[in-house]
């Protein structure tokens, strides 16, 4: 939720907030920066229940939780620069195009299914290793995903490769999304 809300609301935060944009003091792009900071804060908010069901289910005898879920902070701070770049990126396209709401909105639903989080990515058939690969490599939410089912749900340390995988979509989401920003930032205020 997380995610999804922070890239719909920062996509179009730009052209919300027109006012504040034509103000030559007022830079722009903490718009969508406060819209993903924002939603964290509403996602710390529920982790009080996810504590709660982890540790009533550890009481019932599931392996959840554990001292692994002490870098649960860790996958957080990475997924940070994630969503704050494609907010970035998103926001100065909807600016332009008017549609990218839309199409955002559209692709954040099939994104959900693509990502495994009601399914595990190993009971995928091998015969359908297309599929497997832009689950696996091609989405940038999947090694949050299994980041975190890692450390809540298995109680166990996220693969090196999981890290590097959250590292590198940050990285790069967060460098294009800047990227993007400043190329197409140079005439927001005459676009909204």
């Amino acid at each position: 939720v997380w995610a999804s809300t922070s890239l719909l609301e920062g996509t179009v935060s730009l052209t919300a907030n027109a006012g504040l944009i034509r103000k030559a003091v007022f830079p722009a792009e903490i718009l969508p920066l406060v819209n993903v900071l924002a939603n964290l804060v509403h996602f710390l908010f529920a982790l009080p229940i996810l504590a709660g069901a982890l540790i009533v289910g550890r009481f019932m005898g599931y392996q959840v939780g554990g001292w692994e879920a002490i870098l649960f902070p860790l996958v957080v701070a990475l997924q940070v620069p994630l969503l704050a770049g494609i907010s970035l990126g998103l926001a100065a396209l909807n600016v332009h195009f008017k549609d990218v709401k839309d199409i955002v909105s559209n692709l954040l639903t099939l994104m959900f299914f693509l990502t495994p989080i009601i399914y595990v990515l190993d009971n995928i058939p091998a015969e359908f290793k297309v599929l497997r690969w832009v689950i696996a490599w091609a989405n940038p939410f999947t090694p949050f995903t299994l980041g975190y089912q890692a450390l809540l749900f298995h109680g166990a340390w996220p693969e090196p490769f999981v890290w590097l995988h959250m590292l590198a979509w940050a990285a790069g989401a967060w460098i294009v999304g800047s990227w993007l920003f400043a190329r197409l930032g140079e005439n927001l205020a005459e676009a909204v």
